[in-house]
């Protein structure tokens, strides 16, 4: 019985850490939807398509330096509200 009680757990706790996943990842596209349209299409770009500066700057038409700026920006805004959330 002891075996069982231990999967239990251990599912319970699985659910737990996806709810919270879920969650933060729901209040982190709270925060970048309200980032200034540039940031947000930047951080968009690199966060949840995964392109690199180099794709993102050739497909926006701006120069790496500037979507770095941009990544850089977004992050510093998104890290100091989830810090907040958690």
């Amino acid at each position: 019985m002891a075996c069982m009680c231990e999967g239990l757990s251990a599912s319970v706790e699985d659910m737990e850490s996806a709810v919270m996943a879920k969650d933060l990842s729901c209040q982190e596209e709270k925060r970048v939807n309200l980032l200034s349209p540039k940031v947000k299409a930047v951080y968009s770009m690199s966060r949840f398509e995964g392109k690199t500066t180099l794709e993102i700057a050739e497909e926006l038409s701006i120069p790496k330096r500037t979507v770095e700026g941009y990544l850089l920006t977004g992050r510093k805004v998104v890290r100091k509200y989830m810090r907040q959330c958690i």
